[in-house]
């Protein structure tokens, strides 16, 4: 016999009980991996297929003449601009995006958000301004983003479906 912890009291367990728990813990904790898993594995992706544009800038290389520029297709509607910044994202970062019968163009400001835990303090990072861009009818445009001079800097910048 074996004597096990269960629970906060001590049981004595015969050989044949304690497969029988381990049977139990096995069905149980396989299916709930298993869930936790596929979560986070959809979670990491986003689970997400509104990105109707997505580009993450960190070096000079992928600007030309300064700016970064692509073209692509937006379909009609209500869209939101998302960004990933840091402490050394661009402090200003202006988007245009044009197209045959539209025109945004905002210029976004970083802004540090400091957080005080008692024992520490950190920042989060978060660009102010309008990010709404409404698309009036499928059309081919083109996007600019100006980060003002810091091509250094890192920040990714996503464009969804609202």
């Amino acid at each position: 016999m074996k004597f096990f912890l269960l629970f906060g009291q001590t049981s004595v367990i015969k050989a044949k009980d304690h497969a029988s728990i381990m049977m139990r813990y096995l069905l149980f904790s396989v299916p709930v991996i298993a869930v936790a898993v596929l979560l986070i594995s959809l979670g990491v992706s986003g689970g997400n297929d509104d990105t109707l544009f997505h580009v993450t800038l960190a070096g000079s290389a992928q600007y030309s003449e300064g700016v970064y520029t692509d073209e692509f297709t937006l379909p009609s509607g209500e869209h939101i601009l998302r960004f990933v910044p840091n402490g050394d994202s661009p402090q200003y970062l202006t988007i245009t995006i044009s197209g045959s019968a539209l025109l945004f163009e905002e210029q976004f400001k970083l802004n540090g958000i400091i957080h005080d835990t008692g024992i520490s303090e950190y920042y989060t990072w978060e660009y102010i301004g309008d990010s709404q861009v409404v698309i009036p009818s499928e059309q081919q445009v083109r996007i600019t983003i100006d980060p003002h001079g810091n091509t250094m800097g890192p920040v990714s910048v996503t464009l969804i479906k609202n």
